[in-house]
């Protein structure tokens, strides 16, 4: 099926830790280098026949860079003395210098086979794993090590690391457990173990863990926060929990009183529980602040934008909005957070404020079109977007978009004419002619149509949108099947499990007969697509082919309810057949 087309384009080394090695590790193992050969006066002697002097001669290509002269002089040296530990070790270093992981796999494994308790090996080979992406392999030597060293505390934190980053909260707490055996006064040891209870719900126990933390590192940070998010969850001491996440927020502003992140959640807290006032005096100073600076702006985008908490961003930008009302950027992102809560009038209303000429003016402008076009308002989408395109004939984007709401409005023959005033001044552009074959196709211009959307595709072979466009188009009219499977399935490996593109393979078996196999798809295309009300009735004709008639009026049904109001050709269309499948269905009985 062609999807509507109107959218908006918004935007160490693992080395050995010992000799050259970048990598350090604890308890590491100082090897001694093959022994010299000394006569008794003493006087050293080299020959050629001496691991030392290949191991001298590749330190000598190493120091110059010569890598490949390096490694093949420290195998002659391996080759003089099999046994040595330490040129093993060095020749690790040198395939990990080189990106050579599996060389350095390899040469640590023969290690091992001679050496099976050498910490800094397992050490090195548990980084490999991970480089590999063998975490399981990874934790198991790191849990040997443990064996052999249950002191070893850079062990303990490797491993944590991993199970943290998999959210294992089971093993984590297992390990932290265990590791303040060893360490009771491991701050980070309660720290996680603290983290894991609260994986496992277990705040008051979470609580405990990092008030010890804290005691036993008073500067930290993190513990606090933790500390706000178990207190933020006491429903049932809310008053006491309060008073609580206030204090500490005090305490973290008294040792970084410049972290702004934790001062405008500060603000959000006191704005949000019956100190309006002092919150809103923080989030104007950051107004205030922020206009001058903007990689703090950007920073508040982040973390209130980029992570979609869209409530609180329009609380805060609404707010640093009074500090600095004429800030347009501040005022595009107080719009964008309220379009997001879904609050049309206040989202347009500092929109309006986006200035032109500056940065996200643009952005401002589609997004207030799409607004009154979803309110249904097309007309004023359409004089906003115009008065745009007079000021920047050329944008791509505000012709294209405008073409589209041409079309909705049935509006053809201002469709093409604007598209090509826009391929006047743009010849051959892709979108262009990809709008103008989609209004020709519209108006009823299949011919053109098929035209103008080749076109597209010999310009730009791999737009999925193009090739299932014309697959499409010629499945819809019965003509070229073959052509169209090659189409759609070439559409559907440049974007897999899409919708559209399974309802025009479905719809190409549809008109070849194969009504089973069209079914299979079409039912795939409802549920990636199940708001789309055409390839719903697509499904419930292949039904009725299949003579499944109860099931095909069960989803004629279906597809009558995601029908829009205004698309009365449609709703008629699925009444009638509904009413003609009631009767056949009732004859039958």
């Amino acid at each position: 099926m062609k999807r509507s087309l109107l959218y908006i384009i918004l935007t160490p080394l693992f080395l050995l830790p010992f000799s050259s090695c970048g990598i350090k590790a604890q308890n590491q193992i100082q090897q001694a280098p093959p022994q010299k050969t000394e006569k008794a006066n003493p006087v050293l002697t080299i020959t050629s026949n001496s691991p030392y002097y290949y191991y001298m001669m590749s330190r000598l290509y190493h120091n110059k860079n010569k890598s490949a002269q390096a490694i093949s002089l420290l195998k002659q040296a391996i080759s003089k003395d099999p046994d040595s530990i330490f040129l093993k070790k060095e020749m690790v270093n040198l395939y990990l210098e080189q990106d050579n992981f599996d060389g350095a796999t390899k040469c640590a494994e023969k290690i091992l086979d001679r050496d099976p308790g050498a910490i800094d090996v397992l050490f090195t080979l548990a980084k490999l794993r991970i480089k590999k992406n063998k975490k399981n392999e990874a934790i198991q030597i790191y849990n040997k090590i443990l064996e052999l060293e249950p002191n070893n505390k850079n062990t303990y934190l490797l491993l944590g690391k991993i199970y943290n980053k998999e959210k294992n909260s089971e093993q984590s707490f297992k390990l932290y457990s265990k590791m303040l055996e060893h360490f009771p006064d491991s701050y980070i040891a309660h720290y996680y173990l603290g983290l894991a209870y609260i994986d496992q719900n277990k705040l008051n126990y979470g609580e405990e863990e990092f008030l010890k933390t804290i005691e036993l590192s008073p500067k930290l940070i993190e513990p606090r926060l933790r500390l706000i998010d178990i207190y933020k969850l006491h429903n049932k001491k809310q008053k006491q929990a309060n008073s609580k996440i206030i204090k500490i927020y005090k305490e973290i502003l008294q040792i970084e009183p410049h972290n702004e992140f934790v001062l405008m959640e500060y603000g959000l807290y006191l704005y949000n529980h019956g100190k309006k006032e002092k919150g809103e005096k923080i989030f104007f100073a950051f107004g205030k602040k922020s206009a001058a600076n903007e990689k703090l702006l950007l920073s508040i985008v982040n973390e209130y934008i980029v992570k979609k908490r869209f409530k609180d961003a329009s609380t805060l930008f609404a707010e640093m909005h009074k500090a600095v009302p004429e800030n347009s950027t501040i005022n595009f992102f107080t719009g964008y957070a309220f379009d997001f809560l879904k609050k049309y009038k206040q989202a347009v209303q500092y929109y309006q404020l986006v200035k032109p000429g500056t940065q996200y003016y643009k952005k401002s402008i589609i997004h207030t079109a799409f607004l009154h076009k979803d309110n249904k308002n097309t007309e004023k989408a359409i004089i906003i977007l115009k008065q745009y395109h007079k000021t920047e004939p050329a944008d791509i984007d505000i012709i294209a978009f405008l073409a589209s709401l041409y079309v909705e409005k049935e509006d053809f023959k201002s469709c093409i004419k604007i598209l090509n005033q826009g391929l006047s001044a743009s010849k051959d552009n892709p979108t262009l002619l990809f709008k103008l074959g989609i209004c020709m196709d519209k108006s009823g211009n299949k011919d053109k149509c098929i035209q103008l959307i080749k076109k597209v595709i010999q310009l730009d072979p791999d737009n999925p949108e193009a090739l299932n466009y014309l697959g499409y188009t010629y499945a819809e009219l019965g003509i070229n099947l073959d052509k169209a499977d090659k189409l759609i399935n070439k559409a559907l490996k440049l974007k897999p499990n899409d919708g559209y593109i399974t309802d025009s393979l479905g719809w190409i078996y549809y008109q070849k007969g194969a009504y089973t196999k069209a079914s299979i798809l079409l039912q795939k295309a409802a549920e990636l697509t199940s708001y789309d009300p055409i390839i719903t009735e697509h499904l419930g004709d292949s039904y009725f082919k299949e003579k499944k008639l109860k099931k095909a009026l069960s989803i004629y049904k279906k597809a009558l309810k995601k029908v829009l109001k205004k698309n009365r050709k449609q709703k008629t269309k699925l009444k009638i057949k509904i009413k003609t499948l009631e009767n056949q269905i009732n004859a039958q009985e």
